[in-house]
């Protein structure tokens, strides 16, 4: 099992973990919406805490991951897209992710429930949302997106030309890309033909601006 990122290894793009290199084409931070971004349905929808795991089998509806399903105290389902699953999955697991800082950037009011959920929401067997997103770089409570970055940005020290974002919501994307972050809407929830496109085109822009 990998390390899961973490700030200490974010200081330059070209830092090493365990003899490996980030490869230089790769964000720095990567940034995620969480709801109708990573899980369905949103917190407003629900009732909310306390959220407990469920085991299912197949596929729940919306291409939720019915395995892995968690259910809030009156029994309604909220789980991760099944593709949202297998780009956390990667980011948990694969070691060229060890450099790169993961944050969240929610503007739900229903904050202590989006902490409580990714407690409970496991990525693998042995980690949950949590391990992979350190409390100091989720930026979840109410209000514009870019004062999610701009702390995000004193948090971390990174550039935001260096940090990616993927969100639902068209505005939100508009917002945060005047501050320079690479933004990708995901108006279905995060894919991975969203989340490849994304990186090849981050990967672009950073080789046609020379930086």
């Amino acid at each position: 099992m990998a390390m899961l990122p973490s700030l200490a290894s974010a200081a330059s793009p070209s830092d090493t973990v365990d003899g490996l290199m980030r490869p230089a084409t790769l964000p720095r931070a990567i940034i995620f919406d969480l709801d109708a971004t990573l899980w369905s349905p949103e917190l407003f929808e629900i009732a909310g805490r306390p959220f407990r795991r469920v085991l299912t089998k197949g596929r729940g509806k919306k291409g939720l991951t019915a395995a892995h399903t968690v259910v809030d105290r009156r029994g309604t389902p909220i789980g991760l897209f099944s593709d949202a699953r297998h780009v956390l999955e990667e980011l948990a697991t694969d070691r060229r992710w060890e450099g790169v800082v993961l944050g969240l950037a929610s503007r739900t009011d229903c904050v202590e429930d989006a902490h409580e959920l990714l407690e409970v929401i496991q990525i693998t067997p042995t980690h949950t949302m949590a391990d992979l997103f350190p409390r100091h770089v989720r930026q979840i409570f109410p209000g514009s997106k870019r004062a999610h970055f701009q702390r995000l940005h004193e948090i971390t020290g990174i550039p935001y030309r260096e940090m990616a974002f993927w969100d639902d919501w068209d505005l939100n994307c508009r917002d945060v890309s005047r501050l320079g972050v690479y933004c990708c809407h995901v108006p279905e929830g995060l894919t991975l033909s969203r989340w490849e496109k994304a990186l090849d085109g981050f990967a672009r822009r950073k080789e046609e601006e020379g930086w």
